[in-house]
């Protein structure tokens, strides 16, 4: 029996209200699965992101789970740009945790995080009674310098749009050049889960009324929370040395996020985490490769 992927639904709350949670689910043909991972993606990303990764896990026999964070993806969006935080996910995050864990067989999950999902993980890590096994970080530690955040602020404020697919994907490729040597369909796979399209109105786009044009698939007022909140040095070196599960990172060769050193130091202390260089990749890997697939797998199958 091959992997079955389902889209799976439940509700995170807020301040404001209910909002949907909208997950991916990838079941392997095995009925007791080995492990379940749980796979969050970074700040302007969606679940898709782990689409190679995960069916290769549920190839391997593990359950695998990947959450499309609020405002990301078909997750809804909140109706103020304050909700956007850390807080909020957190509490999303422990939702979804609760519903994958409702299994007397499932007790921990394996978890792997890129950049904001990686920050996701570590700050669930050190919670007294979590329920993370191991981690897997990619391109994210405990101490980001603020200067490649601001550059990311910088285009999370933009509401581009486009008016023909292609011009999606050349933007893909430009924002996300550091998730390393991907194929042209792997880039269109990209660029499809990472748009919606729209019908623009009269005297829009090209040729007016009733033409597609085609948006970032993630709410515009995430990138809002940069016009207020200042931007500093990431530094959670406090929380890291609390984390007593095993992780890996991955970590991209030429990354400006997590820097060579900040890797080194995160081998030394807290976990001593195993660290993997990802060659001629930036931020982030995109865990696409083959080779990048089989470290991952193989460190979730070390914690079985």
């Amino acid at each position: 029996m091959a992997v079955r992927m389902l889209t799976r639904h439940l509700q995170g709350y807020s301040a404001t209200g209910y909002h949907k949670l909208s997950y991916l689910e990838f079941l392997p043909a095995a009925a007791k699965p080995k492990s379940v991972v749980m796979c969050v993606h970074g700040l302007l990303r969606n679940c898709h992101d782990f689409d190679v990764l995960a069916n290769a896990l549920a190839e391997d026999g593990h359950r695998v789970v990947c959450l499309d964070v609020v405002g990301r993806g078909k997750s809804g969006w909140l109706p103020t740009s304050e909700g956007y935080s850390y807080p909020q996910y957190l509490s999303d995050l422990a939702v979804l945790m609760s519903r994958v864990l409702d299994d007397p067989t499932t007790e921990k999950v394996n978890y792997v995080g890129t950049s904001m999902g990686g920050l996701m993980g570590l700050m669930t890590a050190v919670m007294p009674n979590n329920n993370i096994k191991s981690m897997v970080l990619n391109d994210i530690g405990p101490f980001v310098h603020k200067e490649p955040l601001e550059s990311i602020a910088a285009y999370s404020k933009l509401d581009p749009t486009f008016y023909s697919f292609e011009e999606v994907v050349n933007v893909m490729k430009e924002r996300y050049g550091g998730y390393g040597d991907l194929s042209e369909e792997q880039w269109k796979s990209l660029a499809e889960h990472s748009s919606r399209t729209e019908v623009v109105s009269e005297g829009e786009g090209e040729g007016g009324e009733g033409k597609k044009v085609w948006k970032l698939h993630h709410d515009p007022k995430i990138g809002k929370v940069f016009e207020t909140a200042a931007i500093n040095d990431v530094d959670l070196w406090a929380m890291w040395d609390l984390i007593r599960v095993p992780v890996l990172c991955m970590r991209g060769e030429v990354s400006t996020i997590l820097s060579r050193e900040t890797a080194k130091e995160m081998t030394e202390r807290g976990p001593k985490a195993k660290v993997v260089e990802v060659k001629g990749a930036g931020h982030a890997p995109g865990l696409m490769s083959e080779w990048e697939v089989k470290h991952v797998v193989d460190f979730i199958n070390e914690q079985q």
